[in-house]
């Protein structure tokens, strides 16, 4: 090697922090090679055997068979990499532009240098690993709107002052007060604000940070006091952008930084909307933990992964696949203490870079690999046989009491028969934990993974069914036009007669089944009594609920469901989400004065409408990042062109105008279409927010020339409904 192919070795990124003494052994293990243009040095998916240094020439970094060009690089510049990985394979194509010369530095010379010289060796890691680290920072700068079409140069100056760091799962970045001098650029990862003073309204754990977002910047250019802490969910890389680097930024190029600094205010208050003030649910990487030694997850994940690479590039992996990837046998269970384990992490990170989604198999056992899955996870994923003890299982044990996982998600997956009707004794089961949210799932059952996938990925469908009285079975007609388009509805929630239907759906009884049981309930009528709490005693309809609800719990559904009721004596609205569903059905569709209100805890619960017609914004608490529908069937304008009359109206004088024939009829509205109208008025009042603001989607059917006690003619309403749903979805875009 010549005076000029040593300077070249000494300045790359690879070798640059090395000592004389280093270099020189690196230089003797150190290949010159030479290529025509038009040759390949490496093609994609190749095994990498090593790194390159262009010494001369030009090469082009390609993927696709060079339908996808990546980047040119000239002398100096480092190709490829050594990874941790033994049979790790090329991510690109690599060609001759030009006649090139390069230093190629072999993976068995490396290999051989650790085991004698691992100072050298960790050394090169490190500054591979930095590298690393600064082009996935660029990479997830560009998928930031933030950073949209800012100029290379300014993207580049980011890129190089960042300080990147290493955060473990459990650290506090910073704290509630705490003085804002910079921000966060998370590059692999997830972080979580939290508040030290959560209230019963806004709970403590906050929205998630995920790859490519930011955290902090507003702070940053006011120098206000953070509003919220942050702490690391996950082992995570971060990029730190202190203010002086900013304002340095800033006096370099003045016009950019600008429009950047107009970007993060306008991006503040967008976050601000009701639409993402909740979480979103994004995760990537998800761990499946058995919660005792006898589940067998692997056929789990393995269907799982099926269902979730419809949508993206998906891995599985197990501790033995890992092993057979890296070529190392035994390395996945190694201590999490390890001195490799900074390079192990950056493995795994490199695989979330080349896939959409990543499944993690634990262990049968509390093993190192299993620990490891918990400290890499966005997501974990406790994994039971339904017919199993519903206790604390022995892995679930002693993970959740030696690991720091406060604020990563943490759901139950219970697994059943294929042939399972009805899940049973849910409750049992999440009495003994706290998780967020747990799922249904059958064995081998497509659709339920399907649904699963869509869950963990923030693509879930949530269906909010307002309430309107006869106008209700509109709702049936709504689900008729999303069946038939193969829209899925995963979580279905609603109020009075919206409750009513929703609960059936969600018990996943057919629609004609509805149609009628519902029809059924409606036309029974009931009792009069004398009014001192009701006009009717209410019995007929509690008993018509038992015979369609029965001892059905919410728990149990294998759609996620929740109702919502006025609580008359606190003035607030109360949702129903667990327990009997009838009790939340019930609670939901108790018209004030025409049915006795429902007590509890010697509370007095009536009609949710009354408060929340469609209550949407309560969706938002289940299918976080997931698509909102809402159906509202309460028109704003009703009961119109009423006749004038002085003072007061005897009801013997409307029975009259009705009965002769001779006298002009009065237009007046029965005490029923009052009481009704009267309960759902309230609602209007969100209907804006609902229209513009939280759903993506919202469903108004012509229904108000219906009046609201019309129900012998549900099949007309059904009908319209059906056939205005069909033309509204035509005009939908999105994708699930």
């Amino acid at each position: 090697m010549n005076n000029t192919q040593l300077k070249i070795l000494d300045l790359s990124i690879p070798f640059k922090n090395l000592n004389n003494e280093a270099l020189e052994i690196i230089a003797e293990k150190c290949i010159i090679t030479s290529i025509q243009s038009g040759t390949s040095l490496f093609e994609e998916d190749d095994i990498s055997d090593g790194l390159y240094i262009i010494v001369s020439g030009l090469i082009e970094i390609s993927k696709n068979n060079k339908s996808k060009k990546i980047s040119r690089n000239h002398t100096g510049q480092t190709i490829g990499s050594i990874t941790l990985s033994r049979l790790n394979k090329r991510s690109a194509s690599a060609y001759a532009v030009e006649p090139s010369t390069l230093i190629k530095f072999p993976r068995t010379a490396f290999e051989q240098l650790a085991q004698h010289r691992p100072d050298i060796t960790h050394t090169i890691e490190q500054a591979l690993i930095n590298r690393t680290h600064r082009l996935h920072l660029g990479f997830v700068m560009r998928t930031n709107p933030m950073f949209t079409n800012l100029p290379l140069k300014v993207l580049d100056a980011i890129e190089n002052m960042a300080l990147i760091t290493f955060v473990k799962n459990g650290d506090i970045l910073w704290e509630q007060g705490n003085t804002s001098s910079y921000f966060y650029i998370v590059i692999t990862g997830r972080l979580r604000i939290w508040h030290s003073s959560p209230t019963k309204i806004k709970s403590g754990l906050q929205k998630e940070i995920g790859p490519g977002e930011t955290v902090g910047e507003l702070g940053t250019i006011t120098n206000e006091a953070r509003k919220a802490g942050l702490r690391s969910l996950r082992d995570s890389t971060i990029a730190c952008i202190t203010r002086e680097q900013l304002t340095k930024l800033l006096t370099q190029y003045p016009e950019v930084m600008n429009t950047l600094l107009v970007r993060i205010v306008a991006h503040h208050f967008e976050a601000s909307h009701p639409k993402h003030e909740h979480a979103k649910n994004a995760s990537n990487t998800i761990a499946l933990i058995p919660i005792n030694a006898g589940v067998s997850i692997s056929k789990i994940g393995q269907n799982l992964g099926l269902s979730l690479s419809k949508t993206g590039k998906t891995l599985v992996i197990d501790s033995a696949t890992n092993d057979t990837m890296l070529g190392i046998p035994g390395f996945s269970q190694s201590p999490l203490d390890n001195h490799k384990n900074t390079t192990f992490f950056n493995w795994l990170n490199d695989l979330e870079f080349k896939h959409q989604h990543i499944i993690l198999i634990a262990d049968n056992s509390c093993s190192n690999w299993t620990r490891r899955c918990v400290h890499q996870a966005d997501h974990l994923l406790f994994v039971a046989n339904s017919d199993a003890s519903p206790r604390l299982g022995s892995i679930e044990h002693e993970l959740l009491t030696t690991e720091n996982h406060l604020g990563i998600r943490k759901s139950l997956l219970l697994i059943h028969p294929k042939e399972t009707k009805v899940p049973k004794n849910t409750q049992l089961w999440l009495s003994h934990r706290k998780i967020g949210m747990h799922y249904h799932l059958r064995r081998d059952h497509e659709k339920d993974f399907a649904r699963l996938a869509r869950f963990l990925t923030g693509r879930s469908v949530g269906l909010v069914l307002g309430g309107g009285a006869a106008r209700g079975f509109a709702h049936i007609g709504v689900l008729r036009a999303l069946e038939e388009k193969n829209i899925p509805v995963d979580l279905i929630g609603g109020t009075s007669m919206g409750a009513l239907i929703a609960a059936q759906y969600a018990m996943q009884k057919d629609l004609k089944k509805i149609t009628r049981s519902t029809l059924k309930l409606c036309l029974a009528g009931d009792k009069l009594t004398i009014p001192l709490v009701s006009l009717y005693e209410g019995f007929k309809m509690a008993k018509g609920l038992k015979h369609l609800f029965r001892n059905s719990a919410i728990e149990d559904l294998w759609c996620r469901f929740y109702s919502v009721s006025c609580n008359l004596s606190r003035a607030k609205v109360m949702v129903h989400d667990s327990g009997p569903l009838l009790d939340a059905v019930t609670a939901s569709n108790i018209p004030p004065g025409l049915f006795p209100p429902k007590v509890v805890d010697g509370d007095l619960l009536v009609d949710g409408a009354l408060l929340n017609n469609v209550p949407v914004d309560i969706m938002t608490r289940y299918n976080e990042g997931g698509l909102l529908i809402a159906v509202d069937v309460n028109p704003k304008d009703d009961l119109l062109a009423n006749t004038t009359y002085d003072g007061g109206l005897s009801g013997w004088q409307v029975l009259k105008s009705k009965l002769n024939p001779f006298k002009t009829k009065m237009q007046i509205p029965s005490i029923l279409d009052v009481l009704m109208r009267s309960t759902s008025i309230g609602g209007l009042a969100q209907q804006k927010n609902v229209m513009t603001g939280i759903a993506d989607f919202y469903l108004s059917p012509p229904v108000a020339d219906y009046p609201l006690l019309a129900y012998k003619n549900a099949d007309k309403i059904i009908e319209d409904s059906y056939q205005y749903t069909l033309k509204q979805i035509a005009n939908w875009q999105f994708k699930l």
